[in-house]
């Protein structure tokens, strides 16, 4: 799986399921929970999977700035819309 955001504009269901279906097959594969929890938070669907993303990410980010994005997701206070640019 690419390390892209798959992007239809204005729907998100698809790519979330298309996400999650591939975290179904490869659980640990960290770009593909990168564009999970972005595309979550992004679209205000956050589920009881994204604190888990989170905190891998955090941990073993691909990069610096991965895991400095998910540092400060987690800081949110829960239900805040996330401002991001990863």
């Amino acid at each position: 799986m690419p390390n892209q955001l798959i992007h239809f504009p204005g729907r998100t269901d698809k790519p979330i399921s298309t996400y999650a279906s591939t975290l179904d097959v490869y659980p640990d594969h960290l770009p593909t929970m990168q564009a999970l929890a972005r595309l979550q938070l992004r679209s205000g669907r956050a589920d009881e999977r994204t604190r888990h993303y989170l905190e891998e990410i955090v941990m073993r980010g691909e990069t610096h700035e991965w895991q400095e994005w998910a540092r400060a997701q987690q800081a949110r206070p829960s239900g805040t819309a996330a401002q991001t640019t990863r």
